[in-house]
C-alpha cells in the first residue's frame, strides 16, 4: 500500500529534529550511511514475494 510518501534528501527537512544534537563520530556517520543506502536499495528494489 502506498501512502504518497516521497524521499527527501535535504538537510533542511525537519530542522527542529537536528538542532542541538551532539556531533557524530566518523564511525557513526559511516554506519548511518550504510543504513541509508540499504533503505534506499530496499525502497527502489523491494524483495520479490512468493
Amino acid at each position: 500500500m502506498l501512502y504518497g510518501l516521497e524521499l527527501v534528501d535535504s538537510e533542511e527537512f525537519f530542522r527542529e529534529w537536528q538542532d542541538d544534537l551532539p556531533e557524530l563520530t566518523s564511525l557513526e556517520k559511516q554506519l548511518l550511511d550504510q543504513i541509508k543506502a540499504g533503505y534506499i536499495n530496499l525502497r527502489n528494489y523491494p524483495p520479490l514475494l512468493e
